[in-house]
């Protein structure tokens, strides 16, 4: 009979871990189906937004769309549209929610990275986060860590450099950094190198090309 009765009690377990994996798949694959076709919406969302080829702000500015990439920066499945504007090259941050492009950001920053391929924005894949390499004159630069997280993008640390040169050599250093919410504050150059390293520099930080705005470059756009 206790023979019996583990036989059933095994056979019960069985059962409900088997219905479990089914339950488990299935709705992993219905997300994974879901998720696709709200990409799809969202692409073909931005194609319609970039033929525009400007955006007014809620406050009466234009920009001129001269570029844009996408990237999921939060990981959810549905990228978002990184527009470069025209002329002071500024950044932007859209993304498709409720069937609408939304602005999360009209300025992130400027566009400070360059090479032969073109303008670039960087990613931390990592920490989820845009990379917007950041310039106030001579001698000054750092960098913008922005992810994307409750609605709203934002800058969650920046780091920054001001250098004195003379003969072509740095003759003085400043550096600081801020964290989302609080105050600036100095430190040496070699924590500017740490936060340097630990965020915005190695293999988890990949570029993003900005692409022309013309209608070749945005039927190519998947």
């Amino acid at each position: 009979m206790k023979t019996l009765m583990k036989k059933i009690r095994n056979a019960v377990i069985l059962l409900v871990l088997i219905l479990g994996v089914i339950f488990t798949v299935g709705n992993t694959s219905i997300n994974t189906v879901q998720a696709a076709s709200t990409r799809t919406k969202a692409i073909n969302a931005y194609k319609k937004f970039l033929k525009r080829g400007s955006f007014t702000t809620s406050y009466g500015r234009t920009y001129i769309i001269h570029g844009f990439t996408t990237i999921d920066i939060n990981k959810d499945g549905i990228p978002e549209l990184i527009i470069e504007s025209e002329g002071d090259r500024g950044i932007s941050v859209f993304t498709y929610k409720k069937g609408k492009v939304r602005m999360l950001s009209d300025w992130i920053g400027q566009v400070w990275a360059w090479d032969k391929k073109g303008d670039y924005i960087e990613y931390n894949t990592s920490q989820k986060a845009l990379i917007v390499r950041t310039h106030g004159g001579t001698g000054l630069a750092g960098y913008d860590l922005v992810p994307y997280k409750h609605g709203k993008v934002y800058s969650r640390l920046n780091i920054y450099m001001s250098c004195q040169w003379m003969n072509g050599k740095v003759t003085s250093r400043s550096c600081g950094y801020t964290k989302w919410g609080g105050e600036s504050r100095g430190c040496s150059y070699n924590t500017y190198k740490k936060f340097r390293r630990n965020y915005f520099t190695g293999r988890n930080v990949k570029k993003y090309y900005f692409i022309r705005n013309t209608a070749s470059k945005r039927n190519k756009l998947r």
